[in-house]
């Protein structure tokens, strides 16, 4: 994994403060390598003539900053003793490299399928899928790969909790279907959500998830044919609510408003939790719990042309888009492929469970502006701002990790 330090840091610079002559200089003798630039700060009435004459220096630069010169030269530390004792010399130290903070500081993780996980990463090196119309999530990693103290609680079809790139991240739940504490998913829809949002990470194995450590909380409130009810719903959010999760997903939703949903909601939000819902494939209006945002977040769908995908319902209360076409993630089988809304949400609760585990104490109110203010308005030609196909645009990772003050 490569890192870069983006600033110069004093603590590794090894500075050289010179004693009269006759005097033992303030050096160890312990410059780690050999130096060919080294910095030279000159006394006010030194001969520069003389200096480089006496030390054979033949290429040297005097900086702008009065007094000092950069030379570069062979065998730098043993130059820079013998100048520790010069009296003409007021300072020395190593003329330490130095790089623009860029987006090459990135973390590539090792997983198998991650070159297939064009949502996390767009190279664009697949015909017709543009370059940058992913979330960026690899320059968010270099911030945070996730605690194991945020928990994500996934309100779906069940998870596959033995399957490899899941087992040991998973906390078992309850099963509001069959009334019982087993939530294994019968249907896959809950495991593709999960993987999507914590699969085990740089492990050379399988795909890697949004929040590499983030803990899975199963919550089965939708049967094998993906079918469920208002309550079974809201029995799956209090029950998130109570035994501790942080984040809640919920990659489905109905067409009717309904106060048990929208109460299940308000609790969420009094209790810190936030919420997660996907807007919907019919291509028209959001779906509830989604078109209650703000109470919670609602996340449309973009493809890897960094537009509305066509299925993604729209509507005044979408806040953002994230990608969900063509989206592998893990299922009971191994690893399948698959396309909507549902698919775009994890990718944003994953993002939560990231930004949580470095702020844990946002508000989901706060969450929710973090998320949303920090999007690229990628339809802004046509639509600049909000607007009801995009909302605020395609979640960037990126800009939501840059040092940004949350008011």
């Amino acid at each position: 994994m490569r890192k870069k330090i983006a600033l110069i840091s004093l603590m590794g610079l090894f500075l050289l403060g010179l004693t009269p002559r006759g005097k033992e200089p303030h050096f160890n003798g312990k410059i780690p390598g050999e130096y060919s630039r080294i910095l030279i700060k000159l006394h006010p009435d030194a001969d520069l003539k003389s200096l480089v004459k006496d030390y054979s220096i033949e290429k040297y630069r005097k900086l702008l900053l009065k007094g000092w010169i950069a030379v570069k030269i062979p065998g730098g530390s043993e130059l820079m003793e013998y100048l520790a004792t010069d009296p003409r010399v007021l300072w020395v130290e190593p003329d330490h490299p130095a790089w623009i903070a860029d987006e090459d500081e990135e973390v590539i993780p090792n997983d198998e399928y991650f070159g297939e996980q064009w949502y996390l990463k767009n190279t664009g090196s697949k015909e017709g899928y543009k370059r940058g119309s992913d979330v960026k999530a690899t320059y968010a990693w270099k911030y945070t790969t996730g605690s194991e103290d945020i928990i994500v609680a996934v309100v779906d079809t069940g998870v596959a909790y033995n399957h490899p790139d899941l087992k040991g991240k998973v906390i078992k739940g309850y099963d509001f279907i069959n009334s019982d504490e087993d939530p294994r998913d019968d249907n896959g829809h809950g495991t593709m959500v999960a993987g999507i949002i914590a699969a085990k990470s740089n492990n050379g194995e399988g795909i890697a998830g949004v929040c590499w450590n983030c803990k899975i909380m199963a919550i089965k409130s939708f049967d094998a044919r993906g079918q469920g009810t208002y309550s079974e719903l809201a029995d799956g959010i209090e029950y998130a609510i109570e035994r501790g999760a942080k984040v809640v997903n919920i990659s489905a939703g109905g067409r009717s408003p309904s106060l048990v949903l929208e109460e299940a909601l308000n609790k969420a939000e009094q209790n810190g939790v936030v919420v997660v819902a996907a807007a919907g494939n019919e291509g028209g209006a959001l779906l509830y719990p989604a078109a209650y945002s703000p109470k919670c977040i609602s996340v449309g769908a973009s493809d890897y042309e960094d537009k509305k995908a066509s299925f993604s319902n729209y509507g005044p209360h979408l806040d953002l888009v994230a990608p969900g076409v063509y989206i592998i993630s893990t299922f009971p089988a191994g690893y399948a492929i698959g396309s909507g809304t549902s698919f775009a949400a994890p990718i944003i609760s994953g993002a939560v469970g990231l930004l949580l585990s470095l702020k844990p104490n946002l508000t989901p109110d706060q969450v929710r502006k973090a998320i949303i203010y920090t999007t690229d308005d990628v339809n802004s030609e046509s639509l600049p701002g909000f607007d009801y196909y995009m909302g605020y645009g395609r979640a960037n990772l990126l800009l939501l990790f840059e040092p940004i003050k949350l008011e």
